[in-house]
C-alpha cells in the first residue's frame, strides 16, 4: 500500500525555498568554521607566555630586561581635576623610576603568531568561499545553487572580517573588488532565475 505524499500549496513554496537557502548558508559556514578549527591549531597565549601562580614583577630596569620585559620610565605628572597645575605627588610614589611589562617579549611572539594564523584563516575562508561559488555554477538545482552561491559570498565576508584590521590597504581594495564582483554575479545569475 503506497502512501500519497501531499504537495504544499504554492503560496508556501517560496517561503520554504528561502528557509532552505538560509539554513544551507548558515550550516555551510558553520561547517567551514569547524573544518578550519579542526585542521589548523589556533595559537594560545599560554603557548608563548608562561602563567605562574605567583608572579614577581622586576623592580629595576636591568631585572626587567633580563626576563625579556619592557621597561617604561615613569614620567607621570598628575594634574588636578579643575586646574591645570601639577598636583604634588608624595615622595613615596616618586621613588620608583618606572615599571616593567615582563610579558613584552613573549606577547610579541604570540601576536606575531596570531597575525600569521589570522592571515592563514583568511586564506582558508576565501578558498572555501570561492569553491562554494564555483560548485554553485555547476549545480543544476536552483535552490541548492543559490544556497552555495550565497554561502560562498558569506564565507568571503567572514574571512575578510576576521582579518580586516590586519589587512594591507591594497589587499582590502582587492578583497572588496572580489566581493563586489561575486555579489553582482550572484545577483545576475542566480536571483534572476
Amino acid at each position: 500500500m503506497e502512501q500519497e505524499v501531499k504537495k504544499l500549496p504554492k503560496k508556501y513554496a517560496g517561503w520554504l525555498k528561502w528557509l532552505l537557502i538560509v539554513g544551507t548558508v548558515i550550516v555551510l559556514n558553520l561547517f567551514f568554521n569547524s573544518a578550519i578549527k579542526v585542521a589548523y591549531h589556533e595559537p594560545e597565549y599560554t603557548d608563548f607566555c608562561e602563567e605562574k601562580q605567583v608572579r614577581v614583577i622586576p623592580e629595576t630596569k636591568d631585572e626587567c630586561l633580563e626576563v625579556g620585559g619592557q621597561w617604561t620610565e615613569d614620567r607621570f605628572v598628575q594634574y588636578g581635576l579643575l586646574e591645570r597645575e601639577p598636583v604634588p605627588v608624595p615622595k613615596i610614589a616618586t621613588e620608583k623610576e618606572g615599571y616593567c611589562d615582563p610579558d613584552f617579549t613573549c606577547r610579541q611572539g604570540y601576536e606575531d603568531a596570531r597575525d600569521v594564523y589570522e592571515r592563514n584563516v583568511f586564506v582558508a575562508w576565501t578558498i572555501a568561499g570561492v569553491i562554494a561559488i564555483i560548485v554553485a555554477i555547476f549545480v543544476p538545482i536552483e535552490t541548492l545553487s543559490l544556497s552555495l552561491s550565497l554561502g560562498g559570498v558569506v564565507s568571503l565576508v567572514i574571512g575578510s572580517t576576521r582579518y580586516w584590521s590586519r589587512m594591507d590597504d591594497v589587499l582590502r581594495l582587492v578583497v572588496l573588488g572580489i566581493a563586489l564582483v561575486a555579489l553582482i554575479w550572484v545577483g545576475i545569475k542566480k536571483i534572476r532565475e
